[in-house]
């Protein structure tokens, strides 16, 4: 390292350890000198106003622009996209076959194994693949995946949708918020940070430790913040560590959840330690999908602005029907830079069909019922998925700090467990192995516990619950009445 280079990182490490009152100071003269990057930008407020309007329009005008954003994409991929170029001509498909929503049908499934083999194909002819940014998707539970993006334009729709959603709590930009999702430095390992610009705590959430959960109570009652922002995951490691310290938070307007499926049992524990509502919202790395739900809290509004948003069956077919689940099909409207048409995922969805109060009308979505791989696999091929196990809270969930089941061979499943302190692994044991058995019964399942000092993470900080290693289709769960 040079001179230069380490008098910089001394400095920099030096501003990072100096007090939290300090630093908000500081952030604060920097917000009235130096406006945001993003969020002072004309692009991005003009595209959050344009947001703010469209959120009551019909359904009818909704569908109006998403059929012209639809032909406009197909239009410009068929025309300088090779991967789109070769598949459409194969295909027999001209963008003037799309002539309704329905239209859509008409153009193949893409898929992750297309992205991963035709990566370069996907991207217009004559962008340089060096200029993106590269968003490596994908954990545990799969193989990773890149995605290639424009940075500015990328950021700029994720936050408008984001601060929308957030505006329904009562939250106003810049207000204060605290974020547990991710390692918020890598370059000194603090398990905290704050971010002058956005007015922000970063909280790690690969250092959720006894100890630094602390150290996290004590922070964001310091911080004073409007809402708090995670992964299911996370918000319920930190939730079931105030429930058994029995540790108040300051008043908060909301929780906002996304990046994996809340099962309800998640909920009642997160708003029951946090104080206040959940916010959840279904998005991915892959960006073309966008659900959210508003302050009536009665199923996920579809974002229509963002792309179109499809529920298929085991043969491919629409799925409109309330109450019958479908396999999610995303096409996004915003990544020019690789377009992803009816790119087919592995999450699971069903459309409610109740309007909401809240007046916006776009389609709501009752429920995501988490991935393809989050089901256990019995004995007989029998699938439990694992929602069933999140439903209900057992007291012996208080004992357990983290948790994660491994499966890799039908009817045994793993379950690796960081105890909480001041409980005993046989303790731990005894009542999970009662408690898990009621609804994975033992003539289908066997079980071994096996306890750890760290449990493993995706890159993004995510816990995966359940990392299935039998592969699994949605025909499998279609045929098992899921």
């Amino acid at each position: 390292m040079s001179g230069i280079s380490r008098i910089i990182d001394a400095t920099w490490q030096k501003r990072k350890s100096l007090p939290l009152s300090v630093r908000m100071a500081a952030g604060w003269a920097k917000r009235k000198i130096s406006p945001h990057w993003l969020w002072e930008s004309k692009e991005f407020q003009d595209y959050f106003d344009f947001l703010q309007k469209s959120q009551w329009w019909s359904l009818d005008d909704l569908k109006a622009y998403q059929l012209e954003q639809l032909q406009e994409l197909v239009k410009f991929s068929y025309e300088n996209v090779p991967y789109y170029k070769r598949t459409f001509k194969e295909k027999k498909i001209h963008p003037s076959d799309i002539k309704s929503l329905e239209d859509i049908q008409l153009l193949p499934l893409l898929t992750k194994d297309d992205i991963r083999d035709h990566a370069e194909e996907l991207i217009p002819t004559g962008i340089d693949p060096s200029t993106l940014r590269v968003w490596v998707t994908g954990g545990t539970s799969g193989k990773p995946l890149k995605v290639y993006q424009d940075l500015f334009h990328s950021c700029m729709i994720e936050e408008a949708f984001s601060l929308r959603q957030r505006l329904w709590s009562g939250y106003k930009q810049y207000d204060r918020k605290v974020t547990l999702t991710r390692d918020p430095n890598k370059r000194t390992r603090t398990c905290w940070d704050y971010n002058s610009t956005e007015h922000e705590i970063i909280l790690s959430s690969f250092d959720m430790t006894e100890k630094n959960m602390f150290k996290y109570v004590d922070l964001i009652h310091k911080f004073k913040p409007k809402i708090m922002i995670g992964y299911p995951s996370t918000l319920e490691i930190f939730a079931r560590f105030l429930k058994r310290n029995e540790l108040p938070l300051p008043p908060l307007q909301g929780v906002f959840s996304g990046s994996e499926a809340l099962f309800p049992g998640q909920r009642v524990i997160i708003e029951d330690a946090y104080g206040c509502k959940m916010f959840s919202s279904y998005g991915m790395s892959e960006r073309v999908a966008d659900a959210t739900e508003c302050e009536q809290h009665n199923g996920y509004h579809l974002s229509m602005e963002y792309g179109v948003f499809e529920l298929l069956d085991k043969n491919s077919e629409p799925v409109i029907k309330p109450d019958v689940s479908g396999i999610v099909v995303g096409t996004g409207f915003h990544n020019n830079v690789m377009p992803l048409i009816r790119y087919q995922m592995f999450d699971l969805g069903v459309y409610s069909g109740e309007k909401c109060a809240c007046g916006r009308q776009a389609p709501i979505i009752k429920a995501f019922k988490g991935r393809v791989r989050e089901y256990f696999v019995g004995k007989s091929g029998k699938l439990m998925t694992l929602q069933l196990i999140w439903a209900g809270r057992h007291p012996v969930w208080s004992k357990i700090r983290e948790m994660q089941f491994v499966q890799e061979r039908k009817g045994e499943v793993l379950a690796k467990i960081i105890s909480a302190p001041k409980y005993s692994q046989e303790e731990i044991t005894r009542e999970l192995r009662e408690e898990i058995g009621k609804i994975l019964t033992e003539d289908e399942f066997k079980f071994e516990f096996e306890f750890v000092d760290q449990m493993p993470l995706t890159h993004r900080g995510k816990l995966n619950f359940l990392d299935q290693r039998i592969p699994l289709n949605f025909e499998d769960i279609a045929d098992a009445g899921y």
